[in-house]
């Protein structure tokens, strides 16, 4: 909110009913920080047409994208979990204790099934799981690692990944998932033809907004005085 400089009202302020609205209020959280960033948003008009489009395609795949447990269950998540939080004790050798939980919150499972980044967590992750199903201390049903695998074949993986990481979204999108959902990417153009009169009407008019921004870098509508920031 305060590095983005995004006023406060364009944020959702209650809770999600299904993982479809939950993934659709970030998609739309991606378009909402595209109208309302007010300086080097983009670089010219082809930018900030190729930044719209792929924002209001975007939308459109999550709206499909949760079609099994829509309803939940909705999991713990926490995007700042790492080494570093887990307390190890020394002499017993096990876990005794998980630290800095502050960025923590319930997300739906889609979350939970996409892998790390290293194929090798994957590996060890599954082997683990067999050796606690010899233990009977799991079942095949509640193996987590074949859901990741599948994550990174269908491509689940980077959409999770664009709708959590908004520096990264347009790298991610046209790299990754634009050519999945619409097929081989010919030209802006062809990408464009895809939105609805309304969406392409938008589009025209935020490329004239961004031109004068560009224009006027002086003017600065600022959300978060020093005062609001300290209440954050």
């Amino acid at each position: 909110m305060g590095s983005a400089n995004l006023p406060q009202q364009v944020f959702p302020s209650n809770s999600f009913r299904s993982a479809t609205d939950y993934f659709n209020s970030l998609a739309m959280q991606h378009l909402s920080h595209l109208r309302l960033q007010q300086r080097d948003a983009v670089s010219n008009e082809e930018d900030c047409r190729r930044k719209f489009t792929a924002r209001c395609l975007f939308l459109e795949i999550t709206k499909k994208l949760c079609t099994e447990h829509p309803e939940g269950p909705f999991r713990l998540y926490c995007d700042d979990l790492r080494p570093s939080s887990f307390l190890i004790d020394p002499d017993a050798s096990h876990t005794s204790g998980v630290i800095d939980w502050e960025f923590t919150y319930a997300a739906p499972a889609k979350l939970t099934w996409v892998a790390p980044w290293l194929r090798a967590f994957l590996e060890v992750l599954s082997d683990h799981e067999s050796q606690l199903i010899k233990q009977q201390l799991l079942s095949e049903s509640q193996r987590l690692s074949p859901r990741m695998e599948d994550s990174m074949e269908t491509g689940l993986f980077w959409i999770c990944l664009a709708a959590r990481c908004s520096s990264m979204f347009d790298e991610i999108y046209w790299t990754f998932i634009d050519h999945r959902y619409y097929g081989t990417f010919n030209s802006l153009a062809d990408r464009i033809q895809l939105l609805d009169q309304e969406q392409q009407q938008e589009m025209n008019e935020l490329v004239r907004l961004k031109a004068d921004h560009c224009r006027d870098k002086e003017r600065f509508d600022d959300h978060y005085p020093v005062d609001k920031l300290l209440e954050l």
